[in-house]
């Protein structure tokens, strides 16, 4: 099964032109991503997040583990950096490409890729960044090259072009994509998470749908082994992982 791609988008104009970096899930995942960093003994002290939007995933973690740590945010979008510094003024924002990371090797104890390298042109091109400059790397991916996902392509409810149009998606992975891409490096650990968001707080046909199916979705997680949940619901990986030693 191959990852469905199109073709690159204007990245300076996609993302500054429009507020299009969400904010409304950013709190869930960060819990996630905490719980996941717990659960395996790590405590950075430096970090620095890729493509941060507006800096509250990496504000709640920086928190977590201590104020007084040092945490960088960066992000291609001026929109994005400019609110960034207004939510989050005891953290650093700078504006940058995530593939022209301005830091010296090793710099950070941990770099963030959050919902990042399905936007990108050459996801291979901001991984070496990302181990370049940092002792261990924490990917997380949604996983929608799926059954459930393929259905709502090929019906046309949701299209792989609305999806590149609306959020900038370029690529669309599975779990065997995730793990060819990092096959060159180190993995640490890996976990398989359930994010469910809610599109429409109204009571209307799409939002009954939309619960009927998080519904489906929560039970199937708990019932289901993990490789057939992916390869049926996709779900989100987190994944960390560090260059191979040679």
């Amino acid at each position: 099964m191959e990852k469905k791609e199109h073709k690159s988008l204007d990245f300076f104009s996609f993302y500054d032109e429009k507020e299009r970096f969400n904010i409304s899930d950013s709190l869930m995942k960060a819990d996630k991503i905490i719980d996941f960093l717990k659960r395996n003994k790590i405590v950075p002290k430096t970090i620095i997040e890729l493509g941060c939007g507006v800096g509250l995933i990496l504000r709640e973690i920086y928190t977590y583990f201590n104020e007084n740590n040092y945490g960088v945010g960066m992000d291609i979008s001026r929109r994005a950096i400019v609110k960034a510094k207004d939510l989050n003024p005891t953290l650093n924002f700078i504006i940058a490409d995530a593939t022209k990371v301005p830091f010296k090797d090793l710099s950070f104890d941990l770099c963030l890729l959050v919902d990042i390298i399905e936007h990108i042109p050459d996801p291979q091109e901001i991984l070496e960044e990302a181990t370049r400059i940092s002792r261990c790397v924490l990917l997380k991916v949604p996983l929608e090259y799926n059954y459930w996902r393929r259905f709502l392509n090929m019906t046309g409810i949701f299209t792989w072009e609305d999806s590149r149009n609306t959020v900038g998606h370029l690529h669309w992975w599975n779990y065997g994509d995730v793990k060819k891409l990092l096959k060159d490096y180190n993995i640490l650990c890996e976990e398989l998470i359930l994010l469910l968001s809610s599109h429409t707080g109204q009571i209307s046909l799409l939002g009954l749908a939309e619960k009927f199916i998080g519904l489906l979705r929560k039970l199937s997680f708990k019932l289901l082994p993990r490789r057939l949940y992916m390869k049926i619901w996709g779900g989100d990986l987190l994944i960390m992982f560090k260059r191979e030693l040679r």
